[in-house]
């Protein structure tokens, strides 16, 4: 089997696909024999993921597919790349998109690595009349939105999590308890780094008990409301303030990478540095996220 796949489209093969469609792009990656990794933004649009310009034109059984996709957090190999196209440039807003499973290592598409401050390994995607069946559709030509939204409420934190784990505060705290100043003394004898670490624990164990709550009602199918986008919302901000207290603690060191000998925990905490930045913008800036948490 791959080793990872990501699942955001799931929910759109679950629920717009058709039962061909299923066992043709649902069933292998559960099996993991597939990897799939949405397509979200284009250069020119930022945040807001309706202004499309990629074009899918009609070729006799087929669809022709052109355009292009920035910050895409996959790793270059996947088997298909899931996302919105225009379909219909007549069409109003919301109305004139469908949703298309690209293949990749076909003619006219491209994969490249873009050298971004998180390191995740973030790709450009550029398609270059994609030639796809009619079959890599999800959902008619003018439903791409509503497909997209599907996706969108599990990439907004929609399923929550069972056991979630806050690495970046356990290593805070581990440091703390073991690290020791110049004169000898335990870092964690100061009672501001104290404090400073209590802080993190304790958003750590609120962020926790959200992204359970959030996976009890998915797996109980019970109505969200902004459940899931509050922990989506929390978990970006908090995940910077832990950041900045991780710098203030560790001092230097926070700053160590992954290849430095000397760095803690292997240069995590400097991957984890990098990491919080991005996140506020991973899947929608935040303020997108406190807007839709609010409506």
């Amino acid at each position: 089997p791959r080793q990872y796949s990501n699942v955001y489209a799931f929910g759109s093969l679950l629920v717009w696909g058709t039962e061909e469609q299923k066992q043709k792009f649902l069933a292998p990656m559960l099996r993991g024999e597939k990897l799939n990794w949405q397509r979200l933004t284009e250069p020119h649009s930022g945040a807001d993921l309706a202004d499309v310009q990629g074009k899918a034109v009609r070729d006799g059984d087929d669809w022709l597919l052109t355009g292009e996709n920035v910050f895409i957090s996959c790793y270059g190999d996947e088997d298909w790349y899931p996302g919105v196209m225009v379909t219909d440039p007549d069409a109003p807003r919301h109305r004139n998109l469908g949703f298309f499973m690209v293949p990749n290592h076909v003619p006219g598409i491209e994969v490249k690595p873009m050298d971004l401050l998180p390191g995740h390994g973030q790709k450009n995607i550029i398609m270059d009349n994609v030639r796809v069946p009619a079959d890599h559709m999800i959902g008619g030509d003018h439903q791409g939105w509503q497909v997209m939204q599907t996706l969108l409420e599990a990439e907004h934190g929609g399923r929550g999590r069972a056991f979630p784990r806050d690495e970046v505060t356990d290593n805070l705290v581990a440091y703390v308890k073991e690290a020791k100043q110049p004169n000898s003394s335990h870092v964690g004898s100061d009672p501001l780094v104290q404090q400073a670490t209590m802080d993190s624990v304790l958003e750590s164990h609120v962020q926790g008990l959200m992204l359970r709550h959030t996976y009890w009602m998915y797996q109980n199918h019970e109505e969200m409301r902004g459940e899931s986008n509050l922990a989506n919302v929390h978990g970006r901000e908090s995940g910077l303030r832990t950041a900045k207290r991780v710098r203030e603690v560790m001092g230097m060191y926070a700053f160590l990478g992954t290849r430095d000998p000397g760095a803690p925990f292997e240069g995590r905490n400097e991957v984890a540095q990098r990491s919080a930045a991005g996140q506020r913008h991973a899947g929608g800036s935040t303020n997108i996220a406190k807007v839709i948490l609010a409506r």
